[in-house]
């Protein structure tokens, strides 16, 4: 099963992340400030020009509805995990592996009825790198975990900005690995007063377009204080 990509994520954030930005990051970001606003651009021309706000952020992802005009969330559940709560589709997620690389990263993965990372067919990852905001802003962040992706990689990483401010980023994601096979789905980067989170959902199969906005959805309600099922 290709979710071996747990643990080069592991990897990577322990090597790039986990000590808090070691030099060669921080010189790697300075060098990448052009790519970043580049890439702010990019995401900013998809849109129309009626469709900018007021304060220059990107619009949120709006909850998908069902033929009948309800919210197909309803049956969703909540997680807690690094002292946020994320949220998750109706399948019975369970905690399958968690861990800290150092003091300041831990990691906790989840997946239907808590089957093994390895042999899952979808994975709910949380990432927690405490302190980092202070360091590194959520656009380097998401930039320095995509370089270590693509480093890692044996076969190609698509990354697309779906929506991005100064404190969150949402990416779309499909990876082709020769060996692992082909997965998708997104993470999204976000800063607390406590440090940043990467929330990361994959899935073996290629996702139908109401799977797609349910998952964006569902990734950017966490550590909504506002969550309601």
């Amino acid at each position: 099963m290709p979710f071996r990509w747990l643990a080069v994520m592991i990897a990577i954030s322990a090597l790039v992340l986990g000590s808090g930005c070691s030099l060669v990051a921080r010189e790697w970001m300075d060098l990448n400030q052009k790519q970043i606003a580049e890439q702010q651009q990019e995401v900013k021309k998809e849109k129309q020009p009626d469709e900018e706000d007021p304060a220059g952020e990107e619009a949120e992802p709006q909850a998908p509805t069902n033929s009948g005009g309800t919210d197909p969330l309803i049956d969703g559940k909540e997680l807690e995990v690094s002292n946020i709560t994320i949220l998750a589709d109706d399948k019975d997620w369970e905690k399958a592996d968690h861990g800290t690389v150092d003091s300041k990263h831990e990691y906790t993965a989840f997946t239907p009825n808590g089957e093994s990372p390895d042999r899952a067919e979808e994975l709910l990852g949380v990432h927690y790198f405490e302190g980092l905001q202070k360091q590194a802003t959520v656009a380097q962040t998401a930039m320095l975990m995509r370089k270590g992706m693509e480093e890692e990689s044996k076969g190609t990483l698509e990354w697309k900005v779906i929506s991005q401010s100064r404190e969150d980023q949402l990416v779309g994601l499909k990876v082709k690995d020769q060996n692992q096979g082909e997965m998708e789905g997104f993470a999204r980067f976000f800063a607390t007063d406590d440090g940043i989170y990467m929330v990361m959902y994959l899935s073996a199969y290629t996702l139908s377009d109401s799977e797609r906005e349910q998952w964006m959805h569902l990734l950017k309600q966490a550590n909504n204080t506002n969550l309601t099922l």
